[in-house]
């Protein structure tokens, strides 16, 4: 499973950057984004504190998969609308 866009991921570290004291079990989510596995889709990603730092994992999936990108991303700009 991965985030499709760097600036996704990005976007996620600096909102967990921005905690100063995390407690464990914290959880920081990301806004729908694309996702893929086998096909694309859009879901979400949070950072799960644990320890001594952030673990990344999927979150949530809010669409059926995708055979492409391109269809995430169209169904993703109709909700940002």
């Amino acid at each position: 499973m991965s985030i499709v866009h760097k600036q996704d991921q990005d976007n996620l570290l600096a909102l967990a950057d921005a905690i100063t004291n995390p407690t464990e079990g914290q959880l920081v989510i990301s806004d729908p984004i694309i996702c893929k596995t086998c096909a694309y889709y859009i879901g979400s990603w949070c950072l799960e504190w644990m320890g001594n730092e952030w673990l990344p994992q999927p979150y949530d999936r809010y669409t059926e998969y995708m055979a492409t990108e391109e269809q995430a991303k169209q169904i993703l700009e109709c909700w940002e609308a």
